[in-house]
């Protein structure tokens, strides 16, 4: 699960995990933008991707076997577990940046 104020940077992310599995396809369910009626859906035994905007979330909120990424305070939780952040050496960042720009720009 993602998680971020953002909707537009929750619809990039998904777009971005998805090409990262290239030249496999995901076949599970992808929801970018997940409403908030749907919230149970998180519940689900089944894998998924699915955005969530932090709005939604109750503080208290609790899923079981579901990673969940903040995409705002770079962290990632597993089993209530806070993972260590691994930053990305400076080169390799820009030049992963540079060409998810590209990419993006010529999807419109």
């Amino acid at each position: 699960m993602l998680v971020s104020r953002h909707k537009s940077l929750l619809t990039q992310a998904c777009i971005s995990l998805m090409s990262f599995i290239f030249p496999f396809n995901w076949k599970h369910t992808l929801i970018p933008i997940l409403p908030e009626e749907m919230i149970d859906v998180l519940d689900a035994p089944l894998p998924f991707l699915i955005g969530v905007e932090a709005s939604v979330l109750n503080e208290d909120s609790c899923y079981d076997d579901v990673t969940v990424v903040y995409l705002d305070s770079n962290q990632v939780v597993s089993n209530e577990k806070i993972l260590e952040t691994v930053k990305m050496p400076q080169k390799e960042l820009r030049t992963l940046k540079e060409k998810l720009m590209r990419a993006t720009t010529c999807i419109k």
